[in-house]
């Protein structure tokens, strides 16, 4: 009586585990492709890489760059900002240039 006590101890989680392990491959095929995320993942890459976000990345990149040029008053912390300012610009609009320029060496 033991040892029947013992035995289903251990056959009731190993038939749980193998119920999961046989429904999986029926998750799988589900039709969806892809994870959950990438779809508002391409749309946030969408309108990084679009006209309007290119636009608003040079014109940031020319005031940021105005404003080092010609701020001579400016605190460490304000040209350390416009420095970032500038880098988030470059990469934004540097992708559009890149896939302007249609290099073929890049995958982008």
């Amino acid at each position: 009586m033991l040892q029947l006590s013992r035995l289903r101890k251990y056959i009731a989680p190993l038939a749980a585990i193998g119920a999961v392990l046989a429904a999986a491959p029926a998750y799988a095929g589900t039709g969806n492709s892809g994870l959950p995320w990438e779809g508002p993942l391409m749309t946030i890459q969408d309108s990084l890489t679009g006209p309007v976000a290119t636009a608003i990345a040079v014109i940031a990149l020319f005031a940021a760059g105005a404003a080092l040029v010609f701020g001579d008053e400016m605190s460490n912390f304000v040209k350390r900002v416009m420095i970032g300012v500038m880098a988030l610009a470059l990469l934004i609009a540097g992708s559009h240039f890149l896939s302007a320029l249609n290099i073929t060496g890049f995958a982008l």
